[in-house]
């Protein structure tokens, strides 16, 4: 099995994953249900689209004072979100063939 650096491990998207669909990071907020407090922390840290959050670390989030149950709510918006290894190549392919 293939060792995954600690720090990756920390990555709010899974490195195995794809970022799924950019929009305003207020759409996704709402898009995915997460809290009013949720868009204002991210918002409040100079996060603006959605694509941003591949670069979010859970120390960061804990940096930005997100309480356990909002950490909770947003990797689970996030896992959402993102194309899983297996979906990625075919989503590229497709979106490539349509742009």
């Amino acid at each position: 099995m293939l060792a995954v650096p600690p720090s990756v491990n920390k990555m709010l998207l899974k490195p195995t994953s794809s970022v799924g669909h950019d929009m305003p990071i207020g759409e996704f907020c709402t898009s995915f249900g997460l809290q009013p407090s949720i868009l204002a922390k991210l918002e409040d840290n100079a996060y603006d689209y959605a694509r941003n959050l591949r670069f979010i670390t859970l120390d960061n989030l804990t940096e930005m004072g997100f309480k356990l149950g909002e950490k909770a709510a947003l990797q689970d918006a996030v896992e959402r979100w993102s194309i899983p290894p297996l979906f990625a190549n075919v989503y590229f392919y497709v979106a490539y063939q349509f742009t």
